[in-house]
């Protein structure tokens, strides 16, 4: 398996689309045990990653313009949008799948908030953002 995603529930959601996500809840939902917690901000038209490495890796993207790219099991290039509609989805990543995430805003950042079972390493270059272009 190459990627898995499950949805995620706020701790609380007004009315109003404001909400709260608690770091504990989301660490349960996490398909490993959690070594590495990062924030990371993609300015718009811009991507994170674009490699693979040996650590597992769970997102949650906040924004609704951010598309994650990654190459399954049988070579093929797939994608997803992070957060079509506001629906709030965890993507874990396995290790050595090539991945990357691309804000396709042209004014806002997209926020990932991401979880990992080791410490970034070994991260090895992969030209995905070249080989989409094929895919569309």
């Amino acid at each position: 398996m190459t990627i898995e995603k499950k949805p995620v529930s706020p701790a609380y959601i007004k009315d109003n689309g404001l909400f709260s996500l608690n770091f504990s809840d989301l660490q349960k939902l996490a398909s490993a045990p959690i070594k590495d917690i990062s924030v990371i901000s993609i300015p718009p038209q811009q991507f994170g990653g674009n490699h693979k490495h040996p650590r597992r890796e769970m997102f949650i993207g906040l924004g609704e313009d951010l598309e994650l790219i990654w190459v399954d099991e049988r070579g093929k290039i797939k994608h997803d949008w992070m957060n079509k509609k506001n629906e709030l989805l965890m993507f874990t990543i396995f290790p050595y799948v090539p991945h990357v995430v691309i804000n396709h805003s042209p004014t806002k950042n997209g926020i990932l908030i991401e979880f990992a079972d080791d410490i970034q390493h070994e991260v090895a270059y992969y030209n995905l953002l070249e080989k989409k272009k094929s895919l569309f």
